[in-house]
């Protein structure tokens, strides 16, 4: 599922950032939970919906970071990891 199957052209920005949080949350479930929660509790992972790649970092700020310099006009989703709180920067 992408961000675009979720938030067809011309939604309004509550219904992007709700499909941002879809989208992120399941490629996290799929890709990321079980080894992240194992290997990295406590840090911060920005993932990019769209290419479906991970940044892990210290901060979320780093994270963050990781995943601008990688796609600089992509918007991530952010996870604590091992925590049910995100966000999306």
């Amino acid at each position: 599922m992408t961000l675009h199957e979720i938030t067809p052209g011309g939604a309004n920005p509550s219904d992007f950032i709700q499909g941002l949080g879809i989208c992120g949350e399941e490629i996290y479930n799929r890709k990321y939970r079980m080894d992240f929660e194992r290997r990295f509790r406590g840090k911060f992972v920005a993932i990019n919906t769209e290419t479906e790649d991970a940044y892990v970092g210290d901060t979320a700020e780093d994270a963050s970071a990781k995943a601008h310099a990688a796609h600089p006009r992509s918007i991530n989703y952010l996870i604590h990891i091992g925590s049910d709180s995100l966000s999306l920067r």
